[in-house]
């Protein structure tokens, strides 16, 4: 009784001391540092959805999508929640590299079913939401032809096209059923992130905040600590085992993300813009 008491008290200085001198350095939220030829492009920008965004090469979208990928202070690995606050900060580190971002919605339909996505890195082998979010750029192909890319390592492993996106959490929509897509500038807060003041400021006059931005850094270092605790990497090992097997936990009876529950998606962000459905210019 005594050594397994002392093996649990054990594992939990071990961990802490591991957080303590190992992960938190590197979760600074550090500038972007192989960007350099991001941003040195050419400086074009377009029109998407009402917001002036970034126009970059296939290569170089590809290059900020890695670089984001391979952070972990970004828990892209914790799908489940956080997104809006992964986006925020996101589109903050490349407004720094001197890139002008969108943030892209896709909410779930009013009444209908939730957004779903079957995942690995989801204890249930799946989550769902009201809403998903993530930040976006411009791409420039080699025709010449602009087309927007949505940057969500979370459910993805390169850049995305809009309705690819899209497509990913509504693959169990009925054909009458449709996802509420919005765009909105990359500083878009939460209400309650402002004050009564600043609630009743002109989009124009928006900006990233400080506050705001480590908030954010909070929350998804709380999720960090969540991920890599023991208890959480085993319940990921078990639904990794399981999909290997060919037994999906997502696809079982009863299913363990129902998403058929009437509800209304609630709009609690400060400048969402729509007109995403306009032809980038």
């Amino acid at each position: 009784m005594g050594l397994k008491i002392f093996q649990k008290l054990f594992a939990y200085l071990a961990t802490l001391c591991l957080w303590s001198f190992c992960l938190i350095p590197n979760l600074a939220f550090a500038d972007f540092e192989n960007l350099e030829s991001v941003s040195m492009h050419s400086g074009a920008q377009a029109i998407w959805g009402s917001v002036e965004v970034s126009v970059l090469s296939s290569d170089e979208a590809s290059t900020v999508f890695q670089d984001l990928a391979s952070r972990p202070e970004f828990v892209w690995d914790y799908p489940a929640d956080e997104c809006y606050a992964k986006a925020y900060l996101a589109s903050y580190l490349l407004q720094r590299a001197g890139i002008k971002s969108v943030t892209l919605w896709s909410l779930a339909p009013a009444e209908g079913p939730l957004l779903r996505v079957e995942t690995a890195n989801d204890p249930k082998g799946c989550t769902t939401w009201v809403y998903h979010v993530a930040a976006g750029v411009v791409v420039k192909n080699p025709d010449g032809s602009l087309e927007g890319k949505v940057l969500d390592p979370a459910l993805a492993e390169k850049p995305l096209g809009l309705w690819e996106w899209v497509a990913l959490m509504t693959a169990h929509f009925q054909n009458s059923e449709m996802p509420i897509v919005w765009s909105s500038h990359p500083y878009t807060y939460r209400k309650e992130d402002l004050g009564q003041s600043e609630s009743n400021k002109l989009l124009s006059e928006a900006v990233f905040r400080e506050a705001t931005i480590e908030k954010y850094k909070s929350l998804l270092l709380r999720d960090r600590r969540k991920v890599d605790s023991l208890q959480y990497q085993r319940a990921i090992a078990r639904v990794r085992n399981l999909i290997l097997a060919g037994a999906h936990p997502a696809r079982q009876t009863p299913d363990p993300c129902p998403t058929r529950k009437t509800q209304r998606p609630f709009f609690e962000f400060v400048g969402l813009t729509g007109n995403i459905f306009q032809p980038i210019r």
